[in-house]
């Protein structure tokens, strides 16, 4: 199984769009593929017609209260499931958790689908906090999106320098 991060903390890059179009593509080559929607917007679930407010999200599995496994959404389209999210998946940054467990909450739970997904790629939201450093964490491979202009370039020197020392840290 290969894990593939979409990140920037840029927003309006095309992270969103791209981790759409990149899980669409390898659904329709029959891959398995599982989506994590990281952006408490919610966009990836909307883009698969699976938006809910009410749902459950990874904020409920970083608390305890369900299982990764229970709030997948099978058959979003062809090959690819859904982890959905809401606005409450924000309220996750602020979780108490320890330090030397902070970034590695997602790899926890997404251990015992191992065996079930090709590929899991992860839409990561427009920041740098404890859901992108979890996505970037588990990540086999992250993809940068970046608009070609003075402030989409801004951001890149720093997005590598946060992976560097995640790779350092864990």
């Amino acid at each position: 199984m290969k894990i593939i991060a979409v990140a920037n903390q840029k927003g309006g890059c095309g992270k969103t769009t791209t981790a759409i179009n990149l899980a669409a593509c390898l659904g329709k080559k029959e891959q398995r593929v599982l989506l994590l929607d990281l952006d408490p917007q919610g966009h990836c679930s909307l883009g698969f017609g699976v938006f809910n407010e009410d749902a459950r999200d990874l904020y409920d599995v970083f608390t305890g209260e369900v299982r990764l496994e229970e709030i997948i959404l099978p058959d979003a389209f062809t090959g690819v499931d859904v982890v959905p999210a809401t606005r409450t998946l924000a309220a996750a940054e602020h979780l108490p958790v320890r330090s030397d467990e902070r970034d590695k909450q997602l790899g926890k739970h997404l251990a015992p689908l191992r065996d079930r997904y090709d590929y899991i790629v992860i839409d990561c939201p427009p920041s740098m906090g404890l859901l992108c450093f979890n996505a970037l964490t588990v990540a086999d491979l992250v993809l940068i999106p970046i608009e070609m202009s003075l402030f989409g370039m801004h951001g890149i020197d720093r997005m590598y320098e946060v992976i560097r020392e995640l790779r350092e840290r864990h």
